[in-house]
């Protein structure tokens, strides 16, 4: 995702150790020419290490984006009420004309369960993926899910060659088959043949 991750950047460390010039990565870079493309709606971009997330804010202002605009989700930089406050703030609230304060948050698991991002996301960016189709699941459900009032949603992964990016990808779809043809072979009548036989009242 980024080559400065390799020194195990801290995250109160992560614009002070690393050169202004170096903040970008082609990955950072195209999550921020997508987002600086289409304004007016909400993106969420998840990655999990929370250094990428300063970076990622600085490369999305260099592109063009306020950073007034943009929020970070993450147990350094946000507490359970504050999550819970951007997460109002990005959606905004028609009905009480309170506008949108954010168009950009950058989260990593934290935002997973428990905050309602949808209304107005028109984008959900990966720069990595998790290890299960559960929380991939989760991320994206952060957006599709009831109550967004956009028609499409656009789902973004970021992969690079030679990286261990494609075999994440490639190993949470063979576990999302994997997990559909379970479900539907205990859905059929076939895999559960005791339920096909008629029981007496003792039984």
């Amino acid at each position: 995702m980024h080559a400065k991750l390799d020194g195990g950047v801290e995250y109160n460390q992560a614009l002070s150790s690393v050169s202004p010039a170096d903040y970008a990565s082609p990955k950072l870079t195209a999550c921020a020419q997508r987002v600086a493309a289409s304004t007016g709606c909400g993106h969420v971009i998840f990655c999990e290490p929370t250094a990428v997330h300063l970076w990622m804010r600085e490369v999305l202002v260099a592109h063009g984006v306020p950073r007034e605009r943009i929020a970070i989700l993450n147990a350094i930089e946000t507490q359970g009420a504050d999550r819970i406050r951007i997460a109002r703030e990005f959606n905004g609230d028609p009905e009480n004309d309170e506008l949108p304060k954010y168009d950009v948050v950058i989260a990593n698991a934290i935002a997973y369960e428990g905050i309602d991002l949808q209304t107005r996301t028109c984008a959900i960016h990966h720069l990595d993926l998790p290890w299960t189709p559960a929380d991939l699941e989760q991320r994206n459900g952060r957006a599709v899910r009831q109550g967004n009032e956009l028609l499409i949603v656009q789902i973004y992964y970021y992969l690079s060659d030679r990286s261990m990016d494609w075999y994440r990808y490639t190993l949470i779809q063979g576990k999302r088959g994997w997990l559909r043809d379970l479900l539907a072979s205990q859905a059929r009548d076939t895999s559960n043949p005791g339920a096909q036989q008629a029981l007496s009242d003792e039984e």
